[in-house]
This record gives C-alpha cells, structure tokens and sequence, in this order.
C-alpha cells in the first residue's frame, strides 16, 4: 500500500510537509527503525521523527512525536538517578502506567516494553523502596501471567499509594509548632481557590491560642499538587507557618490569616485612601518578596493580584504551587496558568510551548503590578491577548509619579533583556519612598565648611557633628547604618509628631546626590548619652539632680503615650544629655498604638537588660504596649540610682541576662536609694505588666518624693 492510501486509510490529523524538518540529527536506532531530532519550523518546536524500516498498515513510515529532551529511560536514569526522591518515581511509575492503560483500553498489547523503550528488568528490590511500591511491581513481574494485576489495578493501586510517609522528610520539623487536631478549627469558611488548593477562613481555638487563622487544604490524590503544595511550604517565607496535619486524604497547613484580603480586593475598598507613598511602599515589599526569591534562584511564575495579599497593610507573596528553582525545568506549564493571562510576559503569549521562565518573567508581571496599584483598577480590560502581543500596554494614570511610571514601563517591555533586574527595581523604589516622603520636610543643601565628624552610631543609623550654615548651628546628622529606609521614616515620623523639651529636636533632612543618602538634622547633646554622662558625673551627682534627671525622662515619656506611640527601645543609650537635661532620641523601632503592635525581636540589638521579660521568650508573639517602656523606664531609674549600667557582670552574655530576668531576678537598690524613688522603680518592672503604673502615675509618684526616708536595709 503506497503512502498516500495509508494517510487516506488512516487519521493522522495534520500532514507535515518534509521540507518543514531542519537540524536533522540521528538519536537513536532501534529494531525497528530509527529516530532523528528535528527542528519543525512552522510551529518552532523541536520533535522526534522515527522512520520504520518496514511499513504497511500497522506501521507508517514517518511519525511525529514529541521530543524527549531527557532521551529514554535507560539514559535518564543514569544521568538523574542519585537526584530522584520517591515522590518523582513514583510519578513516573504513574505515568507509564497511565500510557499502556491508554493502549490496553483500545485492545493493545505494546509487546516490546524494556527500558530503552520505559521500564525496568526484573530485580532485587532496592533498599529504602516504600513496601506498597515494592509490593505492586513484584506482583507485575509475576512468572504466572493469570497472577499479574490489570493495568487499570495498577493505576488505581499507584493512585491510592499514601505519599505522607515519602513527603515526610522533605519538610523541615522545626519550621512548625505546635500541632493542631483539626477539631481545634471551628467556624470554616471558604474565602478562595488557588491552583494549588481551597484557603479557609478559620477559628483557632484551643488553650494558648485563640485567632483567626487561614487553612489551606488539599486532596493529595493528584501527587502533582501535593507535590506544588510542599514546594509552597519550601518557598513561603512570608506566612507564618505553624503546622501540616491530615485528616483522611486531605491535607492542612495553618498561615497567618491576611486580614487585608487580596491585592485586588484590597484595592477595590481602599484604593481612595492609599496616597503614593503607600502605594510606593506596597510596590516596594512586594518586589522586595520577590528579591528574596530571586537571590534563591526561584522563579515564581504566577504573579497576579490574587497572589498577592495584604495583612495590616503589608503585601504577603502566596500561591508558589508554580515556583521553580532556576536549576530545574523552567519549560511552560500552560494549562495551569492561563487564567491570568494579563500578567504574563507576552513572549509566553506567543509561544507556550517553547517560552523558558526566567526572573525577567516575574519582573514583567511586577510592571502590571505597579500599574493596577497607580490605577486601582485590574490590567488590560479593553485589551484582548493579540493587542499585549503587538506591544499594546495600559495608559499611564494621571498623576503618577514620572520614576514610578518609568519604572512599571521599564518593567514591561517586550524584550526581556531590556527590563531591570530585581535589585534594580528594589533600590529604585526605595529612592522613590524617601524621596517621596522627604518632599513633606525642610530640605538643606548638601555644604559643609568642614567635614563632618563622626561621634556615634546606634541600631540603626550613624551619627555625625557638623555645622550646618542654612541655620548658623551645630548639628548631628544621622544616617541610615543598615539601609532600612522604613527605620528611617518612622524615625522622622514619630520624631515631629511630638514637640517636647526632652524629646529630640528634627530640623529637616538633606540628601546627598552623589552617594544617593538621606540624613536627618537633628540637635546635638554636646554631653553624649546617659551611660557616657552617668559614668564621668554620678559620683558628684546629688539625690535631687537624680530625680530631676527621673522626671525629664518621664516627661518625655508622657508625651510620646499621650500621642499613643510607644518607643519600644528604651535604654541608656537613646537617652542623650544637653546642657543636663535629658533628651529621649531613636524613634527607628517606635510604633503608633493606633498601627499594628507586631513584635521585633530586641534580642537583634542586644538590649536584652532593658526589654520586658514578657518579650524574651517568644519575642515575635509579644505585643507591644505602653507597659513596654514602663519596664524600660524601672531599668533606667534603677541604673540612675546606681551610676552604671544593669547587668553590668553579664554585659557580654545576653543569655545569662535573659535567664536571670525569666527567673524573675532584678538589680539590688542602691545603698542611700529613697525608699519612694526605690518603690516606683519597683513597680515599673514589674514581671506582670499589668501591675505596672502607668506614665502619668511614674510622673505624680516622682513629684511626691520625699528625699529623707531611705530604706534602712539599704544603709
């Protein structure tokens, strides 16, 4: 029978001319026949081409087939085996089963199945193979062919296969707490679906714990989502994850519930109210998200604006079922993804098959990012697919900042060589912040008459003195140490919103163009901080000047609690002295009551002896409160009673201070303490912060003491 009957005779679908093959190259030959890789030119896609030595009707003599890039089974499990978990052989067991069942259920026999053709010889079984596994192939290779299971038994055997036992090791145990029942759970409400599973809004309730949580769940009879599950769990560093149970075939992870709902949702209700410097700092954490990612080599791969949620304020990067990790495959996964097509480099648009993920793909889904949040509105409504491919983008929002819309279209742009890479995008946003935020205060020129002196650094920032000519005085200037622009903008933030005599002055910011730095002008405290003053001046110092020096800081104090903020890093070295008056400084770790009161951990600025014993255990769950600097303040009188720091024994091991202070151990009252100033700091640190005075009461208490009555057990 010539060719032209056998295509007549047969379905074949579409007919490929062979002038369409270039790069013809032989990979294989077999008893059959032989197979090349080629190039097919119209659709650009590489394919094999198998020509049989004989043909008739059973076998045609040019078929086109997909391209394995990995060659057979026998050269792909010698180049991959070492790296194959239990969870990707299995996978592959699955879907070789799933072929010849395909072939089975048309009434085929394959009759040549060996590994250079998929599957395996029959051997000893291997060590470490999970028995259920085990267990189906011996029963396949079987000598007695009436004992060997159905095809259709074998997939359903692999199908039912628990994979919790093989995932086991794949999960860090540290990484998760406490272990919730699922009983624990009430009142769950479904609020989304994901690629990767349906997320709940749920009550936690069981004896430490009491919240709103988010539960993620999913089936694991489909070993390709479980499997995009873990990978979640493996990249999410942004939730707090606290546990993955099972109950029956489902299982659960517990996150943070996002109280913000979805970037798009978030949008929709809040839009009027964000002004752009939120919307740049949104910008910011979401691309400083996938900064993180990035640096690990991890592509996203899904970035839309229900990926993206909002918790108190602050975008949380979710849904990595898609992630990869640039060392593995970055080919297409189309039918997964193509329901968001308005956030995808329009490059894949083109060509889905053969489009390679790289981290030039998330930043072009972050330049639609950036401009559904100029806009509030979801990207591309009047667009269709055809019109992002030709180059069509959205039209810039009136009012947009020129660097924000240079940089969502930088971000954009139709070749992928030509946009920014991520740390790019990071480091211009940040400019972008302050530069947004420092329009709000007096700005002075970058001249100096000498150079300015260093005299200081702290947690966050260094500090210089320098005489600055736009005000005729002398200054200190405070830079940022660690490059946190958010420490630096809650430090001016809170730093105007009180004007105190013993709160320090702002006189304005300058920027520095030629090293791209922000400083803050701030009042010099010629006497340096209270540790510095208090080791040259305490022997002289009298009991009256001391509680004068209680009074300042209280005062200061007061004004910050009155306008509802809190300092919450309080100690010796954030109490300047000018002119013997104190001056409270550092506002970098300062929140408003009226914002969220998340914890950071002080243990990171090794200020342990000032820190509410309450916080040293599980610093991210504490919760910040007035009550806070309050024990700060009983330290700082206690050490102003004493002349030297608290702890001074243990200065180099916070451990040991942290230990003492859970075991309930304070500092001994100075012999010549009065017995009033003694019970005030007493009651300031307190272990139980509700039995602590507040400020307003440390304040009366100091204007009633009465400077002869001393503890005679003291004396």
């Amino acid at each position: 029978m010539s060719y032209k009957d056998l295509l007549e005779k047969f379905d074949f679908g579409r007919k490929v001319e062979y002038d369409t093959f270039e790069n013809k190259e032989e990979i294989s030959k077999g008893k059959f026949g032989a197979i090349f890789k080629v190039d097919l030119k119209d659709i650009k896609q590489t394919v094999a081409l198998k020509t049989l030595y004989h043909y008739d009707e059973k076998s045609l003599d040019n078929l086109i087939r997909n391209y394995a890039n990995s060659g057979n089974l026998q050269c792909y499990l010698n180049d991959h085996f070492p790296e194959l978990d239990w969870p990707t052989k299995i996978r592959m067991a699955k879907e070789i089963s799933s072929g010849i069942k395909c072939l089975h259920s048309e009434n085929i026999a394959h009759r040549n199945l060996h590994d250079k053709n998929i599957l395996v010889h029959d051997e000893t079984p291997i060590d470490g193979t999970p028995v259920g596994f085990k267990d189906l192939y011996c029963a396949a290779w079987n000598g007695i062919s009436v004992h060997r299971p159905k095809i259709e038994e074998v997939c359903n055997k692999l199908d039912r296969m628990r994979l919790e036992p093989i995932y086991e090791d794949m999960f860090d145990k540290n990484a998760f707490g406490k272990n919730f029942e699922y009983a624990s759970f009430e009142n769950k409400t479904e609020i989304s679906k994901g690629e990767s599973g349906a997320i709940y809004k749920a009550h936690l309730s069981i004896k430490d714990e009491n919240k709103i949580v988010a539960l993620k769940t999913l089936g694991h009879d489909d070993e390709r989502i479980f499997y995009d599950f873990v990978r979640e769990v493996k990249y999410n560093k942004s939730f707090k994850i606290h546990k993955i149970d099972s109950e029956s075939k489902t299982f659960y992870i517990v996150l943070q519930y996002a109280n913000g709902g979805d970037l798009q949702c978030y949008l929709n209700d809040r839009f009027s109210s964000l002004d752009w410097l939120i919307k740049v700092r949104m910008a910011k954490e979401i691309s400083n998200g996938i900064s993180y990612l990035h640096r690990a080599n991890i592509v996203h791969r899904n970035l839309h604006n229900k990926n993206i949620f909002v918790h108190d304020g602050r975008m949380v990067i979710t849904d990595f079922g898609l992630s990869e990790s640039l060392n593995n495959s970055t080919k297409s996964v189309t039918s997964r993804i193509n329901k968001k097509w308005e956030y995808f480099d329009p490059l894949y648009l083109q060509s889905p098959l053969t489009y390679e993920w790289k981290k030039h793909s998330d930043v072009y889904s972050l330049g639609v990012l950036f401009w559904e949040l100029s806009s509030g509105l979801p990207p591309f409504k009047a667009l269709n697919v055809h019109h992002v491919i030709n180059g069509d983008r959205e039209i810039p929002i009136e009012g947009t900042p020129d660097d924000f819309k240079n940089l969502y279209c930088d971000a954009w742009n139709g070749k992928p060589d030509n946009r920014p890479d991520i740390e790019k995008i990071c480091k211009k946003l940040k400019n972008m912040q302050l530069e947004l935020f420092c329009k709000n205060f007096s700005n002075f020129k970058y001249s100096f008459s000498e150079k300015p002196e260093k005299i200081g650094e702290g947690g966050f920032g260094v500090i210089h003195k320098v005489y600055l000519e736009d005000i005729k005085q002398i200054v200190a200037l405070k830079t940022l140490d660690h490059d946190d622009e958010e420490a630096f903008i809650r430090e001016v933030k809170y730093t105007t919103k009180v004007n105190h005599d013993n709160i320090i002055k702002f006189f304005g910011i300058f920027h520095d163009p030629k090293t791209e730095t922000y400083y803050m002008v701030l009042q010099l405290a010629e006497r340096g901080d209270l540790e510095s003053y208090l080791k040259e001046h305490s022997p002289n110092l009298k009991w009256p000047t001391r509680i004068r020096m209680a009074k300042e800081i209280s005062s200061g104090i007061n004004s910050l609690h009155g306008a509802n903020i809190v300092h919450r890093d309080l100690h010796n070295k954030n109490i300047l002295v000018h002119d013997g008056r104190m001056i409270i400084t550092d506002f970098g770790l300062s929140r408003s009551l009226d914002d969220g009161t998340e914890c950071i951990s002080s243990g990171v600025y090794g200020r342990c002896e000032y820190c509410d014993p309450n916080c040293l255990p599980e610093p991210l769950k504490y919760k910040w409160s007035k009550h806070s600097d309050i024990y700060s303040i009983g330290v700082l009188f206690w050490e102003l009673s004493s002349g030297v720091p608290p702890f001074k024994d243990f200065k180099n091991s916070p451990t040991k201070i942290s230990n003492r202070l859970l075991k309930g151990q304070r500092e001994h009252p100075i012999e010549g303490t009065p017995i009033d100033f003694q019970n005030i700091y007493a009651a300031a640190w307190d272990g139980s912060p509700d039995k602590r005075p507040n400020i307003k009461e440390i304040c009366n208490k100091l204007g009633q003491i009465r400077l002869g009555r001393v503890d005679k057990k003291n004396v």
